[in-house]
């Protein structure tokens, strides 16, 4: 992590930069001239593919299925967001503090003492 006048900067800064934005930007504009579509049917599917779906029953099966395990891997990130956003919560805070956090204080998170979360680092590292 680097330091930037004497603030923290956060792992994604690197990420947000506004080219980036400018490109989800436009693709946030193709998608949201396709939501009257989806509203109306529930799907947004391109002519191409409905074609192909029509004609061939195992295309239609495959593609649903393709849909079906993508929702399934969805919820699972969903679930895992859930879980790791107070960790990440957590240590912005530490990482943004701008004084020393002792080791005694993190340990206490933790439910250790300061002596068995530095034998704990020392061990996983």
């Amino acid at each position: 992590m680097r330091r930037s006048r004497g603030r923290a900067r956060s792992i994604c800064s690197p990420i947000c930069r506004p080219a980036n934005w400018a490109n989800f930007a436009l693709t946030g504009r193709a998608y949201i001239a396709r939501l009257p579509t989806i509203r109306k049917y529930g799907a947004y599917v391109t002519d191409d593919t409905l074609d192909e779906m029509l004609r061939s029953p195992k295309f239609a099966d495959a593609l649903l299925r393709k849909l079906a395990e993508e929702r399934d891997k969805n919820a699972a990130l969903e679930e895992l967001a859930v879980e790791l956003v107070p960790k990440a919560l957590y240590c912005d805070l530490i990482l943004q503090s701008k004084s020393v956090v002792p080791v005694s204080l993190i340990a206490k998170d933790y439910g250790l003492s300061a002596t068995a979360f530095n034998r704990f680092l020392h061990r996983i590292s």
